[in-house]
């Protein structure tokens, strides 16, 4: 099967930031940084900001989840 030059250039970009990703954990250094007692907060934040964008992705595509499941499971399938 023949790749689109859009797979291919996707491809591409993925092998890159993972490359990228990689060599940035690799030859990270210890900060020695002192964890304020403030970073509960914003972790806090973060999660409930994350669960928060789940939600509405959610509700944005729940109609198009359920109609794939009901013609999955439909007993006419055409």
């Amino acid at each position: 099967m023949k790749e689109t030059s859009k797979v291919k250039g996707t491809k591409k970009y993925v092998r890159i930031i993972f490359v990228i990703g990689v060599a940035t954990l690799w030859f990270t250094s210890p900060a020695y940084a002192y964890i304020n007692p403030g970073i509960g907060s914003i972790l806090l934040q973060m999660l409930l900001a994350g669960l928060a964008g789940l939600a509405i992705v959610l509700k944005l595509y729940w109609a198009q989840v359920k109609k794939a499941f009901q013609k999955l499971f439909s007993k006419n399938r055409d």
